[in-house]
């Protein structure tokens, strides 16, 4: 698939699956994203290539014991410039790399998996701003114990993208120093359909507690939260509402429709973690190509800031295999 990303532009990204690779019953993944800052191609008078982003990752299930219990594999690794002043003036660069293997337990619609492993960041190529950043330090590695959920309320919906669901997942770790770090994540979605139309209540959240630093914020933008803000919010605390409909003109292939996407954050940017809301909405319109790609496209208008003051707008899409 493809989308605008607001950190690293356009983000196409591929994934490959298969089975019996190397034992009967086994699932091999891989996956591969490349970051394109088309913005620069299209309005800079002398282009220059930049790298932004670009992450691959694999992942490899054995057979299952007793048809519900499965050992998993997982690793990867990222180098991505996120493009924050406030940690670096110019460019610079985070690798981000990690390895777990995972006990899953397969009871569908349910699935649960417990397992250890490692994150490994660095961050390279910087230069120090005029008033250093205490939370930016360069080098961290960290081992601990991961936990994910996910169900799948309407496992017979063919489109995987119109499917309700919830995950979650938590990863409680210590450093070298055996400084304490908390990861919580969710996201959920549930989609009725009336006919041709579709009507969308989806929610993500994140909590990162303990030994937080620059490289382990997120931006606040994404999947739930179409307005970019210019990439200027990033966050340890967030939870995010988007509440849609998508109406039919011409059954499934062409539908017309309308977003609104509302969040909750804590604004660290002036060192702090103060409570902040943002507020994106907008009209979309949404495709189904030779039965078989969804594209997405979006048209946000955002208000974040004191009294929604601060005004922004963006293109947003997407485009992926839709069953």
């Amino acid at each position: 698939g493809i989308h605008l990303d607001s950190t690293y532009g356009l983000l196409p990204e591929a994934s490959v699956r298969m089975r019996d690779v190397m034992l009967d019953g086994d699932r091999f993944g891989t996956n591969l994203g490349i970051g394109v800052p088309y913005r620069q191609y299209l309005f800079d008078e002398s282009p220059q290539f930049q790298w932004v982003h670009g992450q691959f990752g694999l992942s490899y299930r054995f057979p299952t014991v007793a048809r519900i219990l499965a050992p998993i594999i997982e690793t990867s690794v990222a180098v991505s410039d996120d493009a924050r002043e406030a940690v670096s003036p110019g460019s610079y660069y985070v690798l981000r790399t990690s390895g777990f293997v995972d006990l899953a337990l397969l009871l569908p619609p349910f699935t649960f998996r417990a397992g250890a492993g490692v994150r490994y960041s660095l961050l390279f190529d910087r230069t120090e701003p005029d008033v250093p950043d205490p939370n930016v330090r360069p080098e961290i590695f960290r081992y601990g114990l991961r936990l994910t959920a996910e169900y799948q309320f309407s496992p017979e919906i063919q489109r995987r993208d119109l499917r309700s669901s919830l995950a979650m997942s938590h990863f409680l770790a210590l450093d070298d120093e055996t400084r304490f770090f908390y990861e919580a994540r969710f996201t959920g979605q549930w989609a009725p359909h009336v006919s041709s139309h579709d009507f969308l209540i989806r929610s993500d959240g994140i909590c990162l507690l303990g030994d937080v630093t620059v490289i382990d914020e997120v931006p606040l933008s994404g999947d739930s939260q179409r307005a970019t803000f210019g990439g200027r919010y990033w966050v340890r605390q967030a939870l995010t509402l988007e509440l849609a409909g998508r109406f039919g003109v011409w059954q499934d292939y062409i539908k017309l429709g309308i977003f609104n996407d509302f969040s909750i954050f804590g604004d660290i940017r002036d060192g702090g973690n103060l409570f902040a809301m943002a507020e994106g909405f907008g009209p979309s319109i949404h495709f189904l190509l030779f039965e078989q790609v969804a594209f997405d496209l979006f048209y946000a208008f955002g208000f974040s800031g004191e009294d929604f003051e601060d005004f922004d707008h963006n293109l947003s899409f997407s485009l992926h295999l839709a069953f």
